[in-house]
Order: structure tokens, then C-alpha cells, then sequence
């Protein structure tokens, strides 16, 4: 009896070891004042701007730090509290996508909250509850129930949509 008390022990206290810590809950943070905006001549946040490609630290500051960092075929660069999340190289320091989270999508880099405002996309203003009708008017195309994209120059923009505008990316071609 025992013997057999130690081996439960010992898988718990082993089984407690493995699991990963529980991710830190991270508070909403509105936008600062200023339009959030992705144009031919980049992304604006709060009165600041930066260009695709852009480096780690322009877009901290642009965006204060991330709060993790998840790494995948790209590193992720992830503002829970905003929203965000951004796309890095991980061979060289090149932020070659910004993304806006309107809905939770499923994966391990989704922000812990949406982005609570609107972005300026080229003279259109997009949010969670924008229209098909609206994105195509504004000349985004592609598949409605898949994703619509809109060149800016030489930059792209791609809305994911599923009867809803679930997020924006901003990124080079």
C-alpha cells in the first residue's frame, strides 16, 4: 500500500512538473487616440507610424512590448491587452505582417482580447461588424467565405471573414 501511495505521488508531483504554467491574464487596453489605420505608407497606431518591412524595435514602439512571444515557422510577436499580433522572420529581424484580431480564431498565438476599435484601411473604416457589402464596395476581392484582400501600394491587405470581419493583416506581398 505503501509502495503504491510513493508511485501516486511521484506521477503527480511529475505530472504537476510537465504541465505549462497557466498564461498570465492580460487586461484590454483601448487604442490610444488617433486613427489605427494600414495605408500605401504603412501602419499608423496612435499618432505613430511604420513601414513593412519594419523591425522589432519600431514596432515596440509603436506598440509598447509584447506580452509573449510565440514561436512557429515565424516568430510571433503577440499584445494581448490590444489585440495584435505580428509576424517576424526568424532568420533576421523583419516584421513583414501586422494583424488586427477582431474574433478569437483557435491558435496558440491568438490575442487574449480583440482589438476594441476600427481600423482606416485606405479610406474605408473596418471593424467586427463591417458588411461584405461594405469591403466590396471598397474594392477588396477574393472569397467572401474564405478571405478579401486589397492592394495599398505595395503592401496588402487581407480580411478574414466568416459572415464577420475576424481580423486584418497588413503585410508585404
Amino acid at each position: 500500500m505503501q509502495r503504491i501511495c510513493w508511485c501516486l505521488a511521484i506521477l503527480l508531483i511529475s505530472g504537476c512538473e510537465m504541465s505549462p504554467p497557466p498564461a498570465k491574464k492580460v487586461a484590454a487596453v483601448p487604442p490610444p487616440p488617433g486613427v489605427t489605420s494600414m495605408t500605401a505608407e504603412g501602419f499608423s497606431f496612435g499618432g505613430k507610424q511604420v513601414a513593412l518591412p519594419a523591425t522589432t524595435a519600431q514596432l515596440k514602439e509603436l506598440l509598447g512590448e509584447p506580452d509573449r512571444i510565440v514561436e512557429k515557422v515565424n516568430r510571433i510577436l503577440v499584445w494581448d491587452g490590444r489585440g495584435i499580433y505580428a509576424y517576424c522572420r526568424t532568420d533576421r529581424d523583419e516584421i513583414h505582417d501586422i494583424s488586427i484580431a477582431f474574433k478569437k480564431q483557435g491558435f496558440d498565438f491568438d490575442p487574449q482580447n480583440t482589438f476594441p476599435g476600427s481600423v482606416d484601411v485606405g479610406g474605408t473604416t473596418i471593424s467586427g461588424s463591417t458588411k461584405l457589402a461594405e469591403l466590396q464596395a471598397a474594392g477588396f476581392t477574393g472569397e467572401p467565405e474564405l478571405s478579401l484582400e486589397k492592394q495599398l501600394g505595395e503592401r496588402f491587405v487581407l480580411v478574414e471573414f466568416d459572415g464577420s470581419v475576424v481580423g486584418l493583416s497588413y503585410s508585404l506581398p
